[in-house]
């Protein structure tokens, strides 16, 4: 069910980080809907606690039209990841982008070993006057949310194999190995969205 869940994530105009309204859960029992919906909340819920949820706002002297734009001269049109050393172009986001709200994420590249996960969900509206821009933005994709729900069973079931087969020398080793393993990766996360936050910073203030 959680994999299920996990795998339910669209690419498109999700009203956040998970959407469960694509053709994965398209035949699904409203029961199924329920129980991915309050995952989705209690995943949202864990990854604010560790600060792997972030926000910027802007407000724009342009029309929303403009905007739209304007973003698309620096976002690619989404494409599935494997696909992303196709585009030749200097853009450095992909994404889509519709006409009041848009997704994007930084290209991945084969040769390039620092890949994020990080990507960003943006409301375009309009308040007094202005044109305002919230972008929640993300630590995480599909993958590493898995990762994260695998990485402490796998390392529980491989503890439990240690304490049953009474190998308890290999704690020595096993204990260090596989915290190492579950925090590395939570540091990795929350410094590329530092770093895809500044980009966003950066590459949104439009004029």
């Amino acid at each position: 069910m959680l994999v299920l869940c996990v795998l339910g994530k669209s690419y498109g105009f999700s009203s956040g980080k998970f959407s469960f309204t694509n053709l994965v859960l398209a035949n699904a029992t409203n029961h199924t809907r329920t129980r991915c919906k309050a995952f989705e909340e209690k995943m949202e819920s864990l990854f604010k606690k560790l600060k792997l949820i972030d926000s910027l706002v802007f407000e724009y002297d342009i029309e929303p039209k403009e905007f739209q734009k304007r973003i698309k001269l620096i976002v690619d049109e989404e494409t599935p990841i494997l696909l992303d050393e196709l585009y030749r172009s200097k853009k450095i986001f992909c994404g889509k982008v519709g006409d009041n709200k848009f997704t994007l994420r930084k290209k991945r590249k084969f040769m390039n070993l620092n890949i994020q996960s990080s990507n960003a969900v943006g409301i375009i509206s309009v308040e007094n006057q202005k044109t305002k821009l919230n972008v929640k933005i993300f630590g995480y994709d599909e993958i590493s949310t898995l990762a994260i729900i695998i990485g402490p069973i796998f390392f529980l079931i491989l503890f439990s194999v240690i304490i049953i087969k009474e190998a308890y020398p290999a704690l020595i080793l096993f204990v260090p190995i596989a915290t190492l393993i579950l925090i590395f990766p939570y540091y990795t996360m929350k410094k590329n969205m530092k770093i895809f936050r500044n980009e966003l910073n950066e590459n949104l203030k439009f004029k």
